[in-house]
């Protein structure tokens, strides 16, 4: 039993130390506050509204072999939470959708739809993290050349997301 929580531990500590907090907006000479942990769906406003008793229901595969679909109950006050933004990027860019009544506006649709693109892009980065983290531990004392093996999926998805940030910027 000593052994499970062990390895429990170490997988926390990895998962941990895998994450990323890093403002995803590209102004950084702007940057004001700490990195805030936000909603990638707004929590006051809708979690709340499709919650009971405070929490969701998810959908999870049974196993790592993509068994059956399951579903989990999630809390909502952690549901989609990423750090992604510092404080004034955050405050500033999903005002219209923090403090205003949802109207249907285009500029609404769109920033719900940028915000839920900034946390996938996001997990994107931690998993690319994570799955370095893990090669350079398979590999340690390998004498391998590890350019020659670049994780090129997420590298991809990655440098799309960042074309889409760029066009978004003209």
């Amino acid at each position: 039993m000593e052994e499970k929580h062990i390895v429990r531990s170490k997988i926390k500590k990895f998962i941990k130390e895998s994450k990323v907090e890093e403002c995803i907006f590209k102004d950084y000479d702007q940057c004001i506050g700490d990195i805030k942990s936000a909603h990638s769906i707004q929590n006051n406003r809708y979690l709340k509204m499709i919650s009971k008793k405070g929490m969701l229901k998810t959908i999870t595969t049974g196993d790592s072999n993509g068994g059956d679909f399951k579903f989990k109950s999630v809390g909502r006050k952690i549901f989609g939470v990423f750090s992604g933004f510092c404080d004034i990027h955050d405050s500033k860019l999903f005002s219209p959708i923090e403090n205003i009544e949802y109207n249907k506006t285009a500029e609404q649709n769109f920033l719900h739809v940028y915000r839920n693109l900034a946390r996938e892009y996001h997990a994107i980065k931690e998993r690319h993290k994570s799955e370095k983290r893990t090669l350079n531990a398979l590999t340690e004392g390998i004498d391998i050349n590890l350019e020659k093996y670049k994780i090129t999926d997420y590298n991809k998805k990655i440098q799309i997301i960042n074309e889409y940030n760029n066009f978004i910027e003209k």
